[in-house]
């Protein structure tokens, strides 16, 4: 799965259907245009949130109505889990751990070698779509 940025606030529709997990003004670091690949997708009070790379070598959970998406390809190591609230994610295995991300921000060992599997699937992995011309 791979997404381009279109914008790096929430509208208000959007921030609504965030909830608790938004912070009015909350900012991320995100480009306008950027591509990203996508290393999961959660579903937290129902509003889809992705995990991308947007700072070299650490994840950043963000809203994904602030991107389109590009390449809606699920990859095929995601797996599907259920927490004790009810929230839905599509993560690869490792990233399913309570705290992965803080983990893989912390540099273990284990974590940081979770990530690198991951991206090198991801970025390994073909597109399927045509080279755009200049």
């Amino acid at each position: 799965m791979k997404v381009r940025c279109v914008k790096i606030l929430p509208t208000l529709p959007i921030a609504r259907r965030l909830g608790r997990h938004y912070t009015p003004g909350q900012e991320f670091p995100l480009t306008a245009g950027a591509e990203y690949p996508v290393f999961g997708l959660r579903f937290w009070a129902g509003a889809p949130w992705i995990d991308i790379e947007a700072v070299p070598g650490y994840l950043v959970i963000v809203p994904l109505g602030l991107f389109e998406v590009i390449d809606g390809r699920v990859p095929e190591n995601w797996v599907a889990a259920v927490d004790d609230q009810g929230d839905v994610s599509l993560l690869p295995e490792a990233f399913h751990d309570k705290f992965f991300i803080d983990d893989l921000f912390e540099g273990k060992e284990d974590a940081v070698r979770a990530f690198q599997n991951a991206r090198e699937q991801m970025l390994d992995r073909p597109t399927g779509r045509e080279p755009q011309p200049e």
